[in-house]
């Protein structure tokens, strides 16, 4: 009886996870088209690295990387930290400061303030062992800060989705204003196929990552 609960409610998360990836897909082109996520220069602040307790490794991974690539200083907090006392909502101070939330429902309550309103669907069944995704979302909260979601279902996709996420911060190139950002991203991998500094295979082999926000349903990304 254990077991088959076990499995329902598998099934559900990750039907809720796929549920999210779509609603997100509609939102209309125009929302998002000239938007970025922004890592280094500008007038902003550097995103910090929120996660939950057992992801502290894997933030610190890519707090460094980011160092060694941008030159940045990414401030790495828990997700206790970045939320409003007894709710699932995030404080007022960190809604207006850009974030990179890591892992999922499960594990960073920052993922799940996002869960609840349909912007990340990540959790322990989706995308699946070993998997990860890559998600820039742009003013989800009606404030200021823009967010990044490096989720995995597990340690394994949790990992490969830092070291996706520090290649594409790697390759990035700074414009006249010595900006450095990455463009609407939505792409999920594995932690099988992930070649650092080179594209990201998808489950089943084909490399999926799309521009988010441009009305592509899940399962027809554009190309790299």
């Amino acid at each position: 009886m254990g077991f088959r609960v076990t499995i329902h409610c598998r099934l559900a998360f990750a039907c809720i996870g796929m549920t999210a990836v779509l609603i997100a897909s509609a939102v209309p082109v125009s929302a998002q088209t000239h938007a970025r996520f922004v890592l280094a220069g500008g007038d902003g602040p550097v995103p910090a690295i929120v996660h939950g307790p057992a992801e502290t490794e894997a933030a610190l991974s890519l707090r460094d990387a980011l160092h060694a690539s941008l030159g940045t200083e990414p401030k790495v907090v828990l997700d206790e930290e970045v939320m409003e006392p007894g709710t699932w909502r995030l404080a007022e101070p960190w809604l207006h400061h850009p974030l990179i939330v890591l892992g999922n429902v499960d594990n960073n309550r920052a993922v799940f303030a996002l869960f609840s309103q349909f912007f990340a669907g990540v959790n322990s069944a989706w995308p699946g062992p070993d998997s990860y995704v890559l998600r820039t979302l742009f003013r989800p909260l009606r404030r200021d800060a823009n967010i990044l979601v490096v989720g995995g279902s597990d340690a394994n996709g949790l990992a490969a989705g830092v070291a996706r996420c520090a290649a594409l911060a790697d390759a990035t190139v700074a414009d006249a204003d010595g900006v450095r950002a990455l463009t609407p991203t939505i792409e999920i991998g594995d932690s099988e196929r992930v070649r650092p500094g080179g594209s990201a295979p998808l489950l089943g082999g084909e490399h999926r990552r799309g521009a988010a926000g441009q009305g592509l349903p899940a399962g027809r990304y554009r190309g790299p």
